[in-house]
């Protein structure tokens, strides 16, 4: 019950944050002044300006691990490749905009982008439903996003089968020969009502499997913030809450529609 407390609480409020916010508003305010008041400030300053920033000041730079990690894999993985456009499916913003200075990206996602940019297609869609054949898309990314699926964190309808929904549709639109990056959080299996759900790693590359979907690489970050590239994710179904970067390949076997 105390953990269930401490996890709403937490986005209410940060309590190390709050038990320093009186420290840090009065260097805040101390700091205001001097500046004010030093001969050398040519601007006035204005209580309408008054905005304090009190939680920049750390002793390194801070960053979320699997998101730096992962967008650095996935940039990297499809600017290499040979596709001449890429389709994005509900990922990270920044991604798919940094992307789209590398080739030419259609991003799909139930909640429209509005969002002007050269490079950048943006469509409303599900992935649960995706506007494209069989068999048609040469490359295509959908990263930290199944694992959400069915939750109704985003809007989508609670379906407890909305992870393998996901994977089904990525898989049927995929091309023979295509590429599919998927990233998911990875570990002991259990889903955490409504953020998301961990998935065993071995059980996502069986799921794909199953429709044709052949394992290329897995990197991963690990639960201690390490970034491994090249292993086998069956080495990490013990993880708690790690991040795993799979680049999957469609079986050529698989018969092509394309336009």
């Amino acid at each position: 019950m105390l953990r269930l407390i401490n996890k709403f609480l937490s986005q209410l409020i940060d309590i190390r944050r709050l038990i320093l916010f009186p420290y840090r508003f009065a260097v805040y305010c101390n700091q205001f002044i001097k500046y004010a008041v030093n001969k050398e400030t040519q601007e006035k300053l204005h209580f309408s300006d008054f905005w304090p920033i009190l939680t920049d000041n750390t002793g390194q730079s801070q960053f979320d691990s699997h998101y730096t990690y992962l967008n650095y894999w996935a940039l990297e993985k499809i600017k290499n490749s040979v596709a001449p456009a890429h389709i994005d499916v509900g990922s990270q913003i920044g991604f798919v905009t940094l992307l789209s200075l590398v080739k030419p990206v259609t991003f799909i996602d139930i909640r429209p982008l509005e969002i002007s940019m050269p490079g950048l297609t943006s469509k409303k869609g599900s992935i649960l439903s995706l506007p494209f054949g069989n068999n048609s898309v040469a490359s295509i990314s959908s990263l930290h996003v199944i694992e959400h699926i069915g939750l109704g964190r985003y809007g989508d309808p609670i379906d407890p089968k909305g992870t393998q929904k996901a994977i089904d549709e990525l898989s049927r639109v995929v091309a023979p020969g295509g590429d599919l990056y998927v990233a998911v959080p990875v570990g002991v299996s259990r889903t955490c009502f409504n953020a998301h759900r961990i998935l065993n790693p071995s059980d996502i590359v069986g799921k794909f499997a199953s429709n044709g979907i052949e394992l290329k690489d897995f990197c991963v970050v690990t639960d201690n913030v390490e970034y491994l590239i090249d292993k086998n994710p069956a080495d990490f179904v013990g993880q708690h809450y790690a991040c795993g970067m799979f680049h999957f390949v469609k079986s050529q076997t698989i018969g092509a529609d394309l336009p």
